[in-house]
Order: structure tokens, then sequence, then C-alpha cells
């Protein structure tokens, strides 16, 4: 990858010497070396990243474009096809609003390039709760690349650090091979110092067990709030994860065979098939919004349908297909056997979306559709293991 800065630096002692700028480009150039040379020739005075801030013609957007294309020039070489952003720390793996504002940027960016599948920020953060993961630049290890592969079907992991140094940022990213942890590509920028970049690495972010390092507040008149309750799926009108059903058990109410029952599995708890065959289970007195969102988070060997109301939904790895009510299928479910899949039906009005791992797959619309009271989750293989099922008020 062509660096910028030693032709760069060359180019501002000569100016500063007395020269005119045409020349010390000129002698800079000659001075490069030789597989260097033709790049910086090319290079317009306007390219992006570090030139335009060498050069003084600084742009922030500018710059993560530079950024986001040197990430996308690692992906192509490396083959890569689906990629998760995790979110920025400082060099003392402190979190702020900026680094997760540059992983928000990034994620928008890969996107828009329409090459890669790239993981929802919300679905991304869902799943780590769910988890039970903490992921910064200074918490991965390859344990936790592997398991965030697995659990969202990528082969990549974004992430990096930025560091304060005078009047820019240094923003340096790490991509991460999902299946063994190691790094395989690196890019870096440097951003033009702002205030509006100042107050978001000023609003630091604690960890679970943390204070958050802010500023104490001026003294308010003492008012009494009430209590909000807290909630492990934060809006969610429905919400299970088997962590308090006793293995071998179901939870209360929930309907199906006697195949079927709690297990530990990797760590985790999940209702599965203790006898291979196919298996219905009904789950009764859901609290459907008028707009919602169904979530499933589920590994199948060959597949399952969702069923909710007169809205039909599921994978097939049997012929490799997504399917939903009213919407032609797709194929492209190969790849999620046996693997965790958070699976995503969004009802909003009339329409219906199928997502997979935060990317949307179909789309389609049930006009006559009547808000149902239960869902019904049938397996289509021999084996399932479901890890949880979410019911949230729609966007």
């Amino acid at each position: 990858m062509w660096r910028p800065q030693y032709t760069l630096g060359l180019i501002i002692a000569l100016s500063a010497s007395g020269l005119a700028p045409a020349e010390a480009s000129s002698l800079a150039m000659s001075a490069a070396p030789p597989d260097q040379s033709l790049l910086v020739a090319s290079a317009p005075a306007t390219d992006n990243g570090e030139w335009r801030i060498a050069t003084g013609e600084v742009s922030i957007e500018a710059s993560l474009d530079y950024l986001t294309r040197q990430i996308v020039e690692s992906l192509d070489e490396s083959q890569r096809k689906a990629i998760a952003v995790v979110g920025f720390t400082d060099e003392m793996g402190g979190e702020s609003a900026f680094g997760r504002f540059l992983a928000e940027e990034l994620t928008t960016r890969l996107f828009l390039v329409k090459r890669f599948a790239v993981i929802e920020r919300s679905m991304l953060r869902k799943v780590l709760e769910e988890q039970r993961l903490q992921v910064g630049t200074n918490l991965i290890d390859p344990d936790s690349a592997k398991e965030i592969g697995k659990l969202l079907g990528v082969d990549a992991i974004a992430t990096g650090t930025y560091t304060s140094l005078g009047d820019t940022i240094r923003v340096n990213a790490r991509l991460i091979d999902a299946q063994s942890g190691a790094v395989f590509g690196a890019a870096g920028v440097s951003l033009p110092r702002d205030p509006v970049i100042d107050n978001l690495m000023a609003r630091t972010i604690a960890r679970p067990g943390q204070k958050p390092a802010q500023p104490v507040p001026p003294p308010q008149p003492t008012t009494r709030k009430a209590a909000r309750p807290s909630s492990a799926a934060p809006r969610a009108t429905f919400h299970e994860d088997f962590k308090n059903v006793e293995e071998g058990l179901i939870p209360d109410g929930w309907i199906t065979d006697d195949g079927v029952g709690v297990s530990e599995s990797e760590r985790s708890r999940c209702l599965t098939s203790f006898q291979a065959g196919t298996h219905r289970v009904t789950i009764p007195n859901v609290d459907f919004p008028a707009d919602f969102d169904v979530e499933v988070l589920v590994a199948s060997d060959n597949g399952f349908v969702l069923t909710i109301g007169s809205a039909r939904t599921g994978l097939n790895m049997r012929d490799n297909t997504y399917f939903l009510t009213n919407a032609s299928s797709v194929h492209g479910s190969r790849g999620h056997r046996d693997k965790r899949v958070l699976v995503t039906l969004r009802k909003s009005g009339p329409v219906f979306k199928l997502l997979v791992n935060g990317n949307q797959k179909l789309i389609s619309r049930i006009s006559n559709f009547n808000t149902p009271s239960s869902i019904v989750f049938e397996n289509i293989g021999r084996t399932f293991k479901l890890y949880s099922v979410t019911v949230r008020a729609g966007q």
C-alpha cells in the first residue's frame, strides 16, 4: 500500500527552504524509492487522508473515506465477504462517544460499497450483550473473535484505537480473522481536531462494573423519580433466554413434546431436542405491540419455521433458501448449518421483513394480518438449539 509520508516530508521540507512548490514536488519524487515514485506522481493534490492533512486541505469526511478505502482493499485482497465493526478505544482501552462514532461511520461507508455483508451495529450490540461478550481493542482475543464469527456469520472483525496528537487524532484500524483471531490487515489515518471531535472524546462510556469518568454535575433540586425496572432486553415485551429454567424442563406455559428440554451447550443454556426428529414448540400468551420485531437466536442442522399469526418465515438448509409469506424464496442459507443465527421478523404496518444476522433478506406485505398471541417454532431437520426468543416494540 502507498505510504505518502516519505515524499510528503520531502516536499514540505524543500518548500520551507525556499523552493517553489512545483520544484519541491519534482525533487521529492526523484528522491522517492523507485517503487513509490509512480504512485506519488499519479496522486492528485486533493487525495484523501494524510495527503490532504499534510497539505492543509483537511476534511473529516475525506479522511474517513480514505480509511474506508484502505479497509476495503484489505478485505478484497483477503477475499473476505462479511464484516462486523466493533467500537474503537483510546490507546489505554477507554471507550467514548468518539469511538462509537468511528464504528458507526465505518459501518455505513462499508455498507455503501455494496460488496460486503455488513452487520448492523444494533444487532451486533444485542448479540454481544446477550452472550455477555465485552469487545474492545484491548479485550479482543482469539476465543472472542471466533465466538463473534460463529454468532454473526462473519469472517472479519474491524476494530482499532485513536490517539490525540496535538492538532490531529491518529486512528489505527485492525482487521481480525474471525476464525483464528489473527490480524490480517491494518489501516490508518489522521483526523483534524475540531470542537465536535473534542466533545465526543470527552463523553466517556463506562463498561459494566465501572463508573463513567464524567464531571460531577451541578447540584439539582431534590426530586423523587419513579424507579425504572431493569430489563435484560431493553424495550422487550417478551424475552426468554432459559437461564432461569431448570435443565431438562421447559419454560412455564410452553407447549411441546417430551423430546425437547433445556440443556447446557457451549457455555450457554438453550432449548434443544433430546431426540432426533421434527419438533414443534408453541409459546403462548405473548404480548405483541402493533409493530414489532421477533428475534430468535437459533442453530439447526437443516432449518426451521417460525409462525406468527398468518406470517411464516424461516431458513431451509435442505434447498439452501430463506422464505417469508407472500415473498419469493431466495438462496443463501447453506452457510448457517449448525451455526448460531440471529433471525428477525420485523413488522411495520402491513410490511414484513426477514433479517438474518442484521442483514435484510426478504420483504413482503400481509394486508389482513391480525395481531396474534403466540409464537410457533418448528425445526425442519433432526436437531436444533434455541438460545433466546425476544419480542420488541417496532422502531
